[in-house]
């Protein structure tokens, strides 16, 4: 959400113009503007503004990601977005923000109640968001108000905790319908976190009843039996991921785990990998789980990784030995 400076604009201005030829308008030749950044007809004739079209255009770019979260380190950015807010028509939050954190506890702050009901109000006219993550405190009851503004948007990645969003005894498979777009999850449940969602029992029937999942990632190694019913019934999963801090007391553990799951149901579509931030479930954190499976993928099609080996190795730590995990390093590092 940095502004674009005076000079960067011009720069723009100059790079869309830079073949010689002059918009229509300013004598006739056709236009050499990309196509996003076209003028409106008549726009050019009332005075060849550039710098101010320029800046126009652009400006929905600056706000496709928004980061909420009581960090003071990100109280200028936020209070940006909420000036945009009351600045501009409800129309330019829903065409300009595509993806949101939302930091209500960052695991020492929680967000004030003021700051979350100004969050409510902004996030009910962001009705283009396609991503999103949450991480709230168990005390913050989030879910009442959160449930119906995710259903109104078209989501398509989610990272949350499912108990917080429909806590309770909410039946959460009911709801799947108000997700119909939603193609990757993140499932931060886990058996701590909650009584009601010990084993993920509640969630479970959540995630197979949702009708586009391609992609699931959960954060606890299941049984054999519950796993199976996820990989039988999500008709259209590619991948599910098992995911977990690293460094972590129980890492290796957790990692054979997987790859004995894998190995005895025969079944390539179980992974394992490691996360180092809490919200990779966006498309755009450069290093996310997702994107490593992608490649992880790619180069088990090529032959270049043994297609019954199911673990990405910790891709997180520098001096790692583990001959995967360095492999997919460099080819991270190669398209970055």
């Amino acid at each position: 959400m940095t502004p674009v400076s005076s000079s960067a604009a011009k720069q723009i201005a100059a790079t869309a113009n830079n073949d010689g030829e002059r918009p229509v308008g300013c004598g006739g030749q056709r236009s050499s503007f990309p196509e996003w950044l076209q003028p409106p007809p008549g726009y050019i004739r009332g005075g060849c503004n550039l710098h101010t079209l320029v800046i126009t255009r652009l400006e929905p770019f600056l706000y496709r990601h928004v980061y909420i979260s009581p960090d003071c380190a990100r109280q200028r950015a936020m209070e940006a977005f909420f000036y945009i807010i009351d600045s501009k028509p409800p129309s330019f939050l829903a065409k300009s923000v595509r993806r949101i954190v939302l930091e209500f506890f960052d695991g020492s702050e929680m967000a004030t109640e003021e700051l979350v009901n100004r969050v409510y109000a902004a996030l009910r006219l962001c009705t283009g968001v396609q991503e999103i993550v949450v991480n709230a405190s168990d005390e913050m009851d989030i879910g009442r108000t959160l449930f119906p503004i995710f259903s109104a948007m078209p989501l398509c990645r989610l990272g949350v905790f499912l108990e917080d969003l429909m806590p309770h005894p909410v039946a959460m498979a009911s709801h799947a319908a108000a997700f119909p777009f939603l193609t990757h999850l993140e499932v931060y449940d886990n058996e701590g976190h909650s009584s009601h969602s010990r084993d993920l029992l509640r969630v479970i029937p959540f995630v197979v009843a949702l009708p586009k999942l391609t992609h699931l990632a959960l954060h606890v190694l299941l049984g054999a039996t519950v796993v199976k019913k996820i990989l039988n019934e999500c008709y259209h999963l590619e991948v599910l991921a098992f995911v977990t801090r690293a460094p972590h007391p129980i890492f290796w553990p957790f990692m054979e785990g997987i790859q004995h799951l894998s190995q005895s149901l025969g079944d390539p579509r179980i992974m394992g990998t490691t996360c180092g931030q809490w919200m990779e479930a966006l498309s755009d954190v450069r290093d996310g789980f997702w994107r490593v499976l992608e490649i992880f993928i790619d180069q088990k099609r090529r032959g270049l990784i043994h297609d019954h080996h199911a673990l990405t190795g910790d891709i997180h730590a520098l001096t790692t030995t583990d001959t995967v995990a360095k492999q997919l390093q460099a080819l991270i590092a190669d398209k970055t």
